[in-house]
């Protein structure tokens, strides 16, 4: 998410792909190689839910209930977990975060004896 991971998206990006940017958690400015868009045939949106009114938010909400969820359930998709830590080691988790290697999600698992 953001300039950091602009190359990696435009290099990853099939023939005809969409590039969706929803976030800039890693940066605002980004170096991309123009070229490499325009062959691939790249399309970007961009968009910010921060501006959104409620009643946006919620359709949104409903949509991903019935279209992004169920593909879930089924397995099609898969949350990208890149590790889970004890609550009482939020400490390290932050730390884990803070090295701006993590590819994933963090998660902070209460019940230990889940881990």
């Amino acid at each position: 998410m953001g300039a950091s991971y602009a190359e990696l998206n435009v290099k990853l990006l099939a023939l005809d792909g969409r590039w969706v940017l929803i976030g800039v958690m890693s940066g605002r400015e980004a170096k991309v190689d123009l070229a490499h868009v325009l062959g691939k045939r790249i399309r970007l949106m961009g968009s910010t839910l921060r501006s959104r009114d409620d009643t946006f938010k919620a359709d949104l909400l409903s949509d991903l209930g019935q279209h992004v969820w169920p593909l879930f359930t089924e397995g099609r998709l898969k949350p990208q977990l890149a590790k889970s830590f004890a609550i009482k080691d939020a400490e390290a988790a932050f730390e884990e975060l803070a090295t701006n290697t993590v590819s994933g999600k963090i998660v902070l698992v209460i019940d230990e004896s889940l881990v």
